[in-house]
């Protein structure tokens, strides 16, 4: 109940920007006190503009869903839904907070309840060694942003994202800062080298913990890169866009052919998460309006795609207990309404035209093309790649011959996951089709960010 509240606060919000002319829509800003004490009075500004609304909503909307999947499937196991909150809490947090500080203590509370999803939900013995990687590779980049927010408190005597806007960094700092807080948002988007613990953590994980590492917790890493390295640090991040461009590319190509060669199709889905991240990572770091608008549009796309995937994953495991290509076969005679659900989401990951996915990568590669169109040509590869093995996946689980020698009994989808799907499906399609009463709110926002470049 308390969720749903919630979600529906959100889309009130969500209407008052339309009544907004300001750059930043409509900011609602609440104050509260995160220390209380006298000589270390603390003011942690917290509220939603025209960037982070849409990610709030997207929180929102991917826990509500969860925890109406987890009543069905989990039996009411309240360490389970408590997890759940603390991670709404957690993400909604850093998606409201302008204070460096206030992001960093968000951004790592998350890290508790997806610990614990994994080390006590997961569904096999390497759950362990997953749960130990994702909390070794986020603390790991952590401890740069930790020392840097205390470095800026200590220089600027704030860590007010509105304060810190109005200083003017020297070179040699914001260079310095922008590497360094990189380097804990490359964790999470995850780039190569950072990338070893998302396969892990997916595939260990129970479905609910899947959908909310994709949909949620990786947009962090690019958020945070939207919110704080864009705005602070604008010269610095032309500086090191062609490097990073090299890594993006690199990740890109690496995961495109390693998601060939998988089996799982969790896996998959993960190694493909990794790819259209990197390329919303291209198009955000470029003064192009086109290419960032795209790159916040593909983030919520991703959210909704990828959380849609991992749910019919759950739905194929928890009734036949396996997860491996070798054992599908026929499932469009057997399951017909699951395998057209995963049908249609397959389609939207390979951004088919006319899904929510297709608007957001065109618009990251036109606004791309301008500045870096060998950049283009080497992304280009991830969407032949990933239509290679999507459309393999899709051919394996969906048609062929049946299986039955490994599957005895088959089952499609229940009301509960019928609604789920269709709702996602719906918001996938909207999106593609009426795309601009998202970028109607976005374009704002994203012309400012190109012009600080």
């Amino acid at each position: 109940m308390g969720t749903s509240i919630s979600f529906y606060y959100c889309i009130w919000l969500l209407l008052k920007f339309f009544e907004s002319s300001d750059i930043w829509g409509l900011p609602i800003e609440f104050q509260i006190d995160l220390i209380l004490h006298p000589s270390l009075n603390y003011v942690l500004p917290i509220g939603v503009d025209s960037l982070s609304i849409w990610f709030v909503i997207l929180n929102h909307l991917i826990i509500y869903l969860s925890l109406l999947y987890t009543f069905s499937t989990q039996n009411k196991q309240y360490g389970f839904i408590y997890c759940l909150l603390l991670l709404q809490w957690g993400i909604g947090g850093a998606f409201m907070v302008f204070d460096l500080l206030g992001f960093f203590i968000f951004f790592e509370l998350t890290l508790i309840p997806i610990y614990l999803l994994i080390l006590i939900y997961g569904s096999r013995e390497r759950k362990i060694r997953a749960s130990y990687l994702i909390s070794l590779y986020t603390l790991f980049g952590s401890i740069f942003m930790f020392f840097n927010i205390f470095y800026c408190f200590a220089k600027f005597g704030t860590t007010n994202f509105f304060v810190l806007m109005t200083l003017d960094f020297a070179p040699e700092d914001a260079k310095f800062l922008w590497i360094t807080f990189f380097i804990a948002f490359a964790a999470k988007i995850p780039m190569i080298p950072f990338h070893i613990w998302l396969p892990e953590a997916h595939v260990e994980a129970p479905t609910i913990g899947s959908v909310i590492l994709a949909a949620l917790l990786l947009k962090l890493g690019t958020y945070g890169i939207l919110r704080f390295l864009l705005h602070l640090f604008p010269e610095a991040t032309l500086y090191f866009s062609p490097l990073i461009n090299v890594f993006a590319l690199i990740s890109i190509v690496f995961t495109s052919l390693t998601a060939i060669r998988q089996i799982d199709l969790k896996k998959i889905i993960a190694y493909s998460s990794i790819g259209h991240m990197n390329v919303v990572l291209l198009g955000m770091l470029i003064p192009s309006v086109e290419s960032l608008e795209g790159t916040i549009f593909q983030m919520l796309s991703h959210g909704i795609i990828a959380g849609a995937l991992f749910f019919i994953v759950g739905a194929f495991y928890q009734r036949y207990k396996v997860r491996s290509l070798e054992y599908f076969g026929g499932f469009m005679i057997t399951a017909p309404l699951l395998a057209t659900f995963f049908l249609i989401f397959s389609m939207a990951n390979i951004s088919f035209p006319g899904t929510s996915s297709f608007i957001g990568e065109f618009m990251i590669c036109f606004g791309l093309f301008e500045y870096n169109s060998f950049a283009v040509i080497i992304a280009s590869i991830n969407m032949v790649t990933g239509a290679a093995y999507t459309l393999w996946a899709l051919n394996r689980v969906n048609f062929g011959n049946l299986k039955s020698q490994y599957i005895l009994s088959y089952g499609d989808v229940n009301r509960l996951e019928f609604y789920i799907f269709c709702l996602l499906v719906t918001l996938m399609i909207l999106m593609g089709i009426f795309p601009n009463f998202i970028l109607g709110i976005l374009h704002s926002v994203s012309h400012f960010l190109a012009f600080t470049f």
